[in-house]
């Protein structure tokens, strides 16, 4: 590899190439994406550049000028520079489908107390409703029996969730 080569192509130094990628692996899919489609308009736009003995200097370069002008964009808005209305569009866009992303990712975890009223007591809840006893009766009959504690409107809500979920099954 030609360094000098790099460092002409991409105007930037060894240095700078090792804190822009830095950033750049502790982004996500978007930003890594979004790297790669400036990459290759930014390969477009120099083809003058190109030539084919340093092919793979050539696009390594335009990647590192394509994360340096991703990290400009990410940082100046934070530091409140003037951005281009295309730009401040653009990183809105990823911001968003970043946040999308995170949201999607996220686990969901079910709550304990929703997993004990689903395996051990709905059927007995059940049961209790149908024989005319009120939330509070049944939050004390579980307290006192059953060792359980529930807020009646905690076990109410959980209990009606619980049974659309099985309606729906049942449905399915």
């Amino acid at each position: 590899m030609d360094k000098k080569k790099v460092d002409s192509l991409s105007k930037t130094t060894s240095e700078k190439r090792d804190e822009l990628f830095s950033w750049f692996t502790s982004q996500g899919d978007v930003i890594r994406i979004a790297a790669v489609q400036e990459q290759g308009e930014l390969a477009f736009r120099h083809k003058d550049e190109y030539q084919k003995a340093y092919r793979a200097e050539f696009y390594y370069a335009m990647l590192v000028r394509a994360v340096a002008k991703l990290r400009w964009i990410e940082s100046s808005h934070a530091q409140k520079a003037a951005l281009a209305d295309e730009e401040a569009h653009e990183l809105t866009a990823r911001r968003r489908e970043r946040f999308k992303n995170k949201a999607a990712a996220r686990r969901h975890k079910p709550s304990p107390k929703k997993e004990v009223i689903r395996v051990r007591f709905f059927e007995e809840i059940k049961q209790l409703r149908g024989e005319g006893f009120s939330w509070r009766q049944i939050t004390e009959f579980l307290k006192e029996y059953r060792k359980a504690v529930f807020g009646w409107s905690y076990l109410k809500t959980t209990y009606e969730a619980l049974e659309k979920e099985r309606a729906m099954e049942v449905e399915a």
